[in-house]
């Protein structure tokens, strides 16, 4: 009876410790996903806006011909798929995953049987390790990066109201702030014309570059644009490239009348994932003028030719 009673309790402990040791693998991809998503998505898209991963084979052997490429290549591949924040959030909640899995069966198997929750706790390292590098703001301040992301999103009531709890020094995120307030119709369009001045001053960094591209192409400053654009872009190490400039310079070449350019950027960009859409619409408007008509493109174009906007100075 007694015997019974202890192989009942055994048996109860073990249910219990497989059942936690399982739960494990599911918080770690619930906290990871909530860390970078609700957290610091703007991070892992500041790393994204700062590469170009190519499906080709010249890529590939160019990475591979440098010291290190192998993991380059690797990690690249990986950054190629934090172009959104969700898509972000969840590649690194399934690569931390796949890493606790895989560390807690090794411990599992060093540390045998009755050491489970100890393997379980263990195999935290990797994962945690892993957003410790991941955590790594690319181009720009963390203040930046954040004025950006809101930025990119749209999010102009976000970027007023953070302006007001903390007011920015930044030039590039005053500026940011000046469109939010236009947008929100709280500021006269006449106005914006402090977004032009001291331009040399706001690109401080490669994320301001990135956002004065994006304002000065709201307010119809298509030169300034792209320059700020190509500026970016060549402030990347290793020479690389990014797939948020290319996609501004492939619409300015367009505005300018210079398709051949246009088309040069629209190869690359079709040679990758997340952007090979945007680049198999773009081309037609490039091959096909006319049907520019009726775009705002065509609004642009017409209002570019008409002005005195330089593209480099």
């Amino acid at each position: 009876m007694k015997f019974r009673i202890f192989a009942k309790i055994m048996k109860s402990e073990r249910v219990n410790s497989i059942s936690w040791t399982a739960a494990v693998p599911v918080v770690v991809g619930v906290a990871v996903y909530a860390f970078w998503y609700l957290g610091h998505p703007e991070v892992l898209m500041s790393q994204e806006q700062s590469q170009l991963f190519v499906w080709d084979a010249v890529y590939l052997h160019d990475r591979l011909e440098m010291p290190g490429g192998l993991g380059d290549y690797l990690w690249s591949g990986v950054v190629q798929f934090f172009c959104t924040p969700m898509q972000g959030a969840f590649t690194m909640a399934l690569l931390c995953v796949v890493l606790q899995l895989l560390s807690m069966w090794l411990f599992h198997r060093l540390l045998k049987k009755r050491w489970r929750v100890v393997s379980a706790l263990l195999s935290l390292i990797l994962p945690v390790l892993l957003c410790v590098m991941a955590y790594k703001p690319a181009g720009g301040s963390m203040e930046e990066l954040e004025y950006d992301f809101l930025l990119r999103q749209g999010k102009w009531e976000e970027i007023v109201e953070k302006n007001q709890q903390n007011e920015t020094m930044i030039l590039s995120c005053q500026n940011a702030v000046r469109i939010a307030l236009w947008k929100t119709g709280r500021l006269a369009p006449q106005y914006l014309q402090a977004c032009l001045m001291n331009h040399k001053e706001s690109l401080t960094s490669r994320v301001s570059a990135y956002m004065m591209s994006d304002i000065y192409m709201m307010i119809g400053q298509v030169g300034m644009a792209q320059r700020a654009a190509f500026e970016a872009m060549e402030s990347i190490n290793d020479y690389d490239k990014s797939a948020r400039s290319l996609m501004r310079l492939t619409e300015t070449s367009l505005i300018t009348g210079r398709p051949e350019v246009a088309l040069k950027y629209i190869s690359l960009l079709e040679c990758t994932l997340f952007y090979r859409s945007w680049a198999k619409k773009m081309r037609p408007l490039v091959e096909r003028p006319e049907l520019l008509r009726g775009t705002v493109y065509e609004q642009m174009k017409q209002s570019y030719e008409k002005s005195e906007n330089l593209i480099f100075y």
